[in-house]
C-alpha cells in the first residue's frame, strides 16, 4: 500500500509540473499567433502555510486576451483543510474603486460547500481569460487596470476567513496600450 501511495504522489507531482510547463507556454505566447503582450508578472503572498500566487501580463495591446492564473499552494508541513463554495475561486479587474469585470458576474452557482484536504506541496490552480471587456460585454478603453483573484473559502483549518482579504492574491496592475 505504501508503494502505491508513493506512486500516486509521484504522479500528482508530475501532473503539477506538466501543468506549470503548459501555463508558462500559454502565458508566454510562444512567439506564434496573436497576442503581443509584454512581461509576465507573478505576485505572491502568504496566509498561514498557504502561498497565494497570481500570474498575468504587466501590459497588453488593446483587444488582446489577458490570461490570469491564480494558484493556492500548501507550503507547510501539515495538511490544510479547506471548506469552500462554488465557484472555488474568482478573478476581478478594477479601475480605481470600480469593478470593470468579474469572471463569475452573471453566472449562477449551486449553494453547496465542499471540503478539501490540501496536502503539503499540493496546489489548486485556476485560470481565466479576460477579453478586455466589462461586465456588460463592452470593449474597455486604454489605461491602467488592477487584476486580482482569490480562493473563495469559508474556512481554513476550521477558522473562518474573509476570502477577498485573507486568500486574495496581491493585485497586479496591467496597462492596456495600442
Amino acid at each position: 500500500m505504501r508503494g502505491f501511495l508513493s506512486t500516486i504522489r509521484k504522479a500528482e507531482a508530475f501532473a503539477l509540473i506538466m501543468l506549470a510547463i503548459v501555463a508558462v507556454f500559454l502565458l508566454g505566447g510562444c512567439g506564434s499567433t496573436g497576442t503581443e503582450s509584454e512581461g509576465i508578472v507573478t505576485s505572491t503572498r502568504h496566509y498561514e502555510s498557504l502561498q497565494i500566487s497570481l500570474t498575468t501580463h504587466s501590459a497588453a495591446r488593446l483587444g488582446d486576451v489577458v490570461p490570469i492564473t491564480y494558484t493556492l499552494t500548501n507550503i507547510g508541513a501539515e495538511a490544510v483543510y479547506l471548506i469552500y463554495g462554488d465557484p472555488a475561486a474568482d478573478a476581478q479587474v478594477t479601475q480605481g474603486p470600480t469593478e470593470i469585470w468579474r469572471w463569475s458576474f452573471g453566472q449562477a452557482f449551486p449553494a453547496i460547500l465542499f471540503g478539501q484536504l490540501l496536502a503539503p506541496g499540493e496546489s489548486n490552480t485556476y485560470s481565466w481569460n479576460w477579453e478586455q471587456k466589462d461586465n456588460e460585454g463592452r470593449q474597455i478603453p486604454l489605461g491602467s487596470y488592477t487584476i486580482n483573484a482569490w480562493f473563495d473559502a469559508e474556512s481554513v483549518n476550521r477558522v473562518k476567513v474573509t476570502p477577498q482579504i485573507d486568500l486574495a492574491a496581491k493585485p497586479i496592475t496591467i496597462v492596456l496600450h495600442q
